[in-house]
């Protein structure tokens, strides 16, 4: 597991456009949840450092006093 960022550049990784569009689908559902659930929860540092992947799964990683991470699958 890594951030998005380090996903990014790391030179090894292929990254086609069905997995572009299915990251930036993924943290755009996972952004809506955050922003539907009462009271809601607003990210307001959300570059591709605070959001964690890994094989089968990304997560957007909030900082707040209690860490709470949204999974969301790859694969789906």
């Amino acid at each position: 597991m890594g951030t998005l960022y380090a996903f990014i550049h790391e030179k090894s990784n292929t990254i086609d456009w069905n997995l572009r569009l299915k990251i930036a689908s993924d943290v755009a559902r996972g952004m809506a949840f955050l922003h539907s659930i009462t009271p809601p929860i607003i990210h307001r540092d959300l570059t591709s450092r605070s959001v964690l992947v890994s094989i089968l799964s990304l997560s957007l990683s909030l900082s707040l006093s209690l860490s709470l991470s949204l999974s969301l699958s790859l694969c789906a």
